[in-house]
């Protein structure tokens, strides 16, 4: 597991094309500050910790964004899908409760929706606390998947 988690971090410095610049120095506090905080095992969780760990690099709000319009998103092979993206249960691969979260097309690992959502919140806490202009928005966004009962992350949550 611990190669895993040097593979993975080449795999997110190497495919970025991040300048050493003040805010690339905030994202880097930003994302440690996720990993003292995240919640479980990351050894036995590593994909989800990636995943996450390369949404607050890249775009936290838009990952938001996302989600509230039930979409998945993708950064170069990372990332996550929701069961909404199938039509049928005959697909290959369906499933209709958690989230599928991936690193490019070999390596996946599926979670409850409680589980992503202590994530989210845990990522929206520490980028909050480095980005405070932006809490008021983030936020609102925390409210909708909380009070909305349409977002498959509450109807589901519920089930539970």
């Amino acid at each position: 597991m611990v190669y895993m988690v040097r593979m993975c971090n080449e795999f997110i410095f190497k495919k970025g094309n991040y300048p050493v610049t003040e805010l690339r120095c905030h994202i880097i506090m930003v994302c440690e500050e996720f990993k003292n905080r995240f919640p479980y095992d990351i050894d036995k969780y590593a994909i989800v910790y990636f995943v996450f760990d390369r949404i607050l690099r890249d775009d936290l709000l838009e990952m938001l964004h996302c989600l509230k319009n039930n979409r998945g998103l993708s950064y170069d092979g990372i990332g996550y899908y929701l069961p909404s993206i199938f039509e049928s249960k005959d697909e290959e691969g369906y499933f209709d409760d958690g989230v599928m979260l991936y690193l490019d097309e070999n390596e996946e690992q599926k979670i409850d929706f409680t589980m992503f959502m202590e994530c989210i919140r845990v990522a929206c806490e520490v980028y909050v606390k480095e980005y405070p202009l932006k809490a008021d928005e983030i936020e609102e966004l925390l409210r909708y998947f909380e009070n909305d009962p349409t977002s498959p992350l509450i109807t589901n949550k519920n089930e539970n």
